[in-house]
């Protein structure tokens, strides 16, 4: 009898260890996975905006703050008559930064860029740098994408800022 007891004592032991070893390896499972998933959202990210909403859009992500304003930039005397989104980019950490992005541009919902290299933009910013322009005032670095005017047929309809990266220099 105290034989019996002891093996039955044994099974449930032995049966409780392979449920908890079994419960531990899909812990461990799911912490790798939840872990590579977190990896890859802190690295890249994809940002779609819409003006038809909303003329001014916010992104954030690792340090990085991406305002994008829609603008129409009417000032005849320059012979400007166009619409542009224009983005201010600011570093907010205390190191300096790449980044890399993909436009796609959609003109009368077709994308016309997606898969073309030209359209692949690089930044480097310093830290608590800012990249930004305006209609009122433009720079050579500005970041900015056409969005419009009375002489063009096709207007954007849509743009992705896709496989956005950002690494630390």
């Amino acid at each position: 009898m105290l034989n019996s007891h002891i093996n039955c004592t044994f099974e449930t032991l032995y049966m409780t260890m392979k449920t908890f070893a079994f419960f531990l390896f899909l812990f461990c499972t799911k912490l790798l996975i939840f872990s590579q998933s977190s990896n890859d959202i802190q690295n890249s990210f994809t940002a779609s905006l819409n003006f038809h909403a909303n003329p001014s859009q916010i992104y954030e992500q690792n340090g990085i703050r991406m305002v994008a304003n829609l603008e129409k930039c009417d000032n005849p005397s320059i012979g400007m008559l166009k619409d542009y989104i224009y983005f201010n980019i600011k570093n907010t950490n205390s190191f300096a930064v790449n980044i890399t992005l993909e436009e796609q541009l959609y003109f009368n919902n077709l994308c016309k860029t997606c898969g073309d290299q030209e359209y692949l933009k690089t930044f480097s910013l310093k830290p608590n740098e800012t990249l930004s322009s305006s209609c009122v005032e433009p720079t050579s670095k500005a970041y900015k994408i056409f969005y419009g005017s009375p002489w063009v047929s096709e207007t954007l309809t849509k743009f992705s800022l896709v496989n956005i990266n950002i690494e630390r220099q």
